[in-house]
């Protein structure tokens, strides 16, 4: 949008930086974390009215759901999830990075942004053979920005109509947001706090069974796979994500038996 104001963009960006490099440098309290996150993002929305979610619109539904009142709450908690859910997915090199890499390529694809495409596609290269090999790393201060940037992006473009219904981002971010679910649920029952470390995630599962380049590509294809499924057939979204999460709880059950 044109009338976009971009320095609440760049507050918001700037602000998840600092507060994942203090998290990296000092490991900060998760409940600060959660506040300071929820304060960061409240500031932004509630001053952008192009960033907040007023409706949801499903592929599988013929009439879309006007949120009213209940936009801002919403808007916050999508954007702290998928924060959080991008910040518990990145525990290995590459991984993060290219699933990043898949959504911002996907966004601009979307809305035509080909010369950005032209500008970003060098870069991330360059971070990816850096990251490969050991020499950069993010941490919770490139996860957290990342995190932030793509939520904007994705709710810019949804309400731009770039992105024409809700089931379609919750594909694109599936993989995560279903790591999110299960681990806040399995740390719940253990009355541990949902955002805390473990060994736990589908990438530490399969390092047991696989090495690190075949876990790399395993989870770039449950990435990958239904974003292609969605962009080149008609294939119902709903089925989809039904196949999808019946395939990731089949993977997590048969790699969490040994």
């Amino acid at each position: 949008p044109n009338n976009l104001n971009l320095n609440l963009i760049f507050f918001g960006l700037i602000s998840f930086f600092l507060l994942g490099l203090f998290d990296d440098i000092y490991d900060l309290n998760p409940n600060l974390k959660f506040f300071l996150s929820s304060l960061f993002i409240l500031i932004v929305i509630l001053n952008e009215n192009d960033l907040l979610i007023e409706t949801l619109r499903f592929s599988f539904i013929q009439h879309e759901i006007n949120l009213k009142s209940f936009s801002i709450p919403f808007t916050l908690l999508c954007i702290l999830l998928f924060i959080n859910a991008i910040n518990m997915f990145d525990g290995i090199n590459l991984q993060t990075i290219l699933y990043s890499s898949l959504l911002l390529i996907s966004n601009f694809i979307l809305s035509q942004n080909y010369i950005l495409i032209l500008y970003i596609v060098p870069i991330l290269i360059f971070m990816m053979i850096l990251n490969y090999k050991d020499i950069i790393f993010l941490g919770d201060s490139g996860t957290l920005l990342l995190g932030f940037l793509l939520s904007c992006i994705f709710i810019i473009n949804y309400n731009s109509f770039i992105i024409q219904y809700s089931d379609t981002i919750f594909i694109f971010m599936m993989l995560p947001g279903l790591e999110l679910l299960r681990l806040a649920i399995s740390r719940g029952l253990k009355k541990r706090n949902p955002f805390s470390a473990d060994k736990m995630h589908i990438h530490h599962l399969l390092l047991i069974k696989y090495p690190y380049n075949k876990v790399i590509i395993i989870n770039f294809i449950m990435v990958l796979l239904p974003i292609m499924i969605v962009f080149f057939t008609n294939l119902n979204s709903f089925l989809i994500i039904l196949l999808f999460i019946l395939i990731y709880v089949t993977l997590i059950y048969q790699i969490s038996k040994h």
